[in-house]
């Protein structure tokens, strides 16, 4: 093994191992090791690729074990938990956000999305996570729903 080589395995044991003593990069027997090394630009391309196509397992792995979101109905703790709050969105709107807007700063996101319905609209739609270690870790999420008539009916 050559000193690159032995460096390089030497750097990522350590770092590895000073993430999973802070409870960072904890991603789970289910998810690959290099998602810990991914950019926020990276963890949200993944991201919005896991909910256009339903990949729960994949959305699960963007984020921390004890990732919390604050949102207008809560607070939710446990990517578990946050799953399980993502699949009952998409399962009452059966359609993903537009992305409007994207700002990065360092290991924040802002995201500006609206959402057309038809029946109903999100307007100005906003998201912010913080991203260490190749996942989320925190998140709100703020949508205005606005009615614009009755839901089309069955």
């Amino acid at each position: 093994m050559n000193k690159m080589t032995m460096m390089a395995v030497l750097v990522t044991t350590l770092w590895g191992a000073g993430a999973m003593a802070h409870g960072w990069g904890n991603n789970g027997p289910k998810c690959p090791a290099y998602l810990y090394f991914r950019t926020p630009e990276q963890v949200m391309q993944d991201h919005r690729q896991a909910l256009a196509d339903k990949d729960w397992e994949a959305v699960a792995c963007n984020y921390s074990k004890q990732a919390r979101v604050i949102s207008d109905q809560g607070v939710t703790i446990g990517r578990d938990n946050i799953v399980a709050d993502l699949q009952a969105l998409d399962a009452l709107f059966g359609t993903t956000p537009t992305v409007v807007e994207e700002t990065i700063s360092a290991d924040v996101v802002r995201v500006l999305f609206e959402l057309d319905l038809g029946f109903a609209v999100i307007p100005d739609g906003v998201d912010t996570y913080v991203i260490w270690f190749g996942q989320i870790h925190r998140q709100t999420a703020h949508g205005n729903l606005v009615f614009l008539g009755p839901p089309p009916g069955p």
